[in-house]
């Protein structure tokens, strides 16, 4: 017992050798040698730490608790490959929604989970709602996993709206969960194929503000608030709380500031509120120089203004911060292009084409290609490289149907009744991203159609957002470009 006491005062040296004598006179105390497993650990020989711990459980096979305990220690060591096969173990004693919870825990610290292993998490965690159905931390694990990984925020929703039917009380004291439900919700407004219900975006925001009332530490609901009060059109809210965010989220913290600022960028300039753009992003950017996307959203910003040297550069340099995502290869494409370096865009769309991850972007290597072929005088050459790519499961119908025409697949009056009678925001804005660029080939006449038609029906849009998009697109790319005027 006094050894035990030495461990509470850390007096570790002491601990070790009443704890030892204690053994010498009962080599079976199985609890002696798990104390002096944690001694070991406290002191970071780990080694020494595992041989007591397996000496303890072989002494003491049958104790879930036991078992459960050395698993805790170890995870706390960060020995997570061990505490998994020791949480196993209490399970296979005695199932604990505990060991079930931590066991998941140790094993997404562990990292390199595939999709299986997500799935098994998951399984985990449903055992341990099983044995208590209101265990939150398990709940909001579950969800956890399935909104950053599977991006299931349709069954988030299904899962907690259940839950709080079931225990409306707690929905006035899981922040985490109203959190989770209201952005989810917030996802499938804005990223619905259909146009965006408003009662979904009340919802949502019904959630996040009861999050807030109940946790007002919460660094994120902010940008949600005001991503929702964009997109239901009510731009002064939308910017008023991304304001707040950065106002009240504590300086330094500069892992959420950092966020804000580069939201309050796009916005200002997506949605041509002020001109104070670049000063949010070279905020953001002195919060977080290696965050790639600050970079990549500042080379579209300056893309948009036709100050392609600058967004060159940006773009190199998210590029070399991430080079494992797609988008700095698109944003390349688009400035080799634009700067009538074809050859060189070419080569990006090659590269473009040919990744294997992102492969929705493929269309738009294709696309470029297609274009540089033509602006080097190889039409021909253009049209037979399109053609490979017609019926690629990587491309979505929309793009495939403007791949077949610019093959000669289709007619331009076949393509012009598809445009016509497809109210699809995105086939729309393909196909005046195409028509503006290969004027010679369509005319500007159409181009001119298909932008007008865009910015003229905003109903075809999923979100404002893409709208506000097609619009700053359309201001600074779109016109100046069809009517060679850069920088107008």
């Amino acid at each position: 017992m006094r050894g035990y006491l030495y461990i509470h005062l850390s007096d570790y040296d002491k601990a070790l050798t009443d704890i030892n004598k204690g053994i010498e006179l009962d080599p079976s105390n199985y609890d002696g040698y798990y104390k002096l497993g944690i001694i070991y650990l406290k002191q970071k020989n780990i080694d020494k730490a595992k041989a007591m711990f397996s000496k303890s459980f072989e002494l003491n096979p049958n104790d879930y608790i036991l078992a459960y305990n050395i698993a805790q220690g170890l995870f706390e060591a960060k020995e997570e490959s061990e505490a998994i096969d020791y949480y196993t173990k209490s399970l296979s004693l005695h199932e604990t929604e505990q060991a079930y919870c931590n066991r998941v825990s140790a094993r997404q610290e562990l990292g390199n989970l595939t999709t299986k292993d997500y799935n098994d998490l998951i399984s985990d965690l449903d055992k341990a709602l099983a044995i208590n159905p209101r265990a939150i931390p398990c709940l909001t694990s579950k969800e956890l996993i399935k909104f950053n990984y599977f991006k299931d925020y349709q069954g988030i929703v299904d899962d907690i709206r259940t839950y709080f039917k079931k225990y409306p009380e707690d929905e006035n004291i899981s922040d985490s969960l109203d959190y989770l439900i209201g952005l989810s919700l917030c996802h499938l407004y804005i990223k619905g194929d259909k146009m965006p219900d408003p009662k979904i975006a009340n919802e949502a925001m019904k959630y996040l503000e009861e999050s807030a009332k109940i946790n007002s530490s919460n660094k994120n609901i902010y940008p949600n608030t005001s991503l929702i009060y964009q997109n239901l059109e009510q731009y002064s809210a939308a910017y008023r709380e991304a304001v707040k965010a950065v106002t009240k989220l504590p300086i330094p913290e500069a892992k959420y500031l950092e966020p804000m600022y580069r939201y309050l960028a796009n916005a200002t300039y997506l949605l041509s509120i002020n001109d104070k753009s670049l000063d949010y992003f070279k905020k953001a950017i002195e919060l977080d120089p290696n965050n790639w996307y600050n970079y990549l959203y500042r080379a579209d910003y300056y893309i948009s203004k036709m100050q392609l040297d600058k967004a060159l550069i940006d773009c190199q340099k998210g590029y070399s911060l991430m080079p494992s995502r797609a988008w700095s290869i698109v944003l390349m494409i688009e400035i080799y292009y634009l700067q009538k370096k074809y050859s060189k865009a070419l080569k990006y769309c090659n590269i473009l084409i040919n990744r294997n991850n992102e492969k929705f972007r493929k269309y738009y290597g294709v696309l470029f290609a297609f274009m540089c072929y033509k602006k080097l005088h190889h039409l021909s050459r253009g049209q037979q490289f399109v053609k490979k790519y017609i019926h690629d499961p990587d491309i979505d119908s929309d793009g495939q149907t403007i791949l077949k025409y610019l093959a000669n697949e289709i007619t331009q009056e076949k393509l012009g009744s598809i445009y016509n009678h497809c109210p699809k925001a995105a086939f729309k804005l393909k196909a005046a991203f195409m028509f503006q660029f290969i004027d010679s080939t369509v005319g500007e006449t159409q181009a001119r159609h298909a932008i007008e038609y865009i910015l003229n029906n905003e109903n075809i849009f999923d979100n404002q957002y893409e709208f506000a998009r097609a619009r700053a697109f359309e201001k600074h790319i779109l016109v100046p470009v069809l009517y060679n005027k850069p920088g107008h």
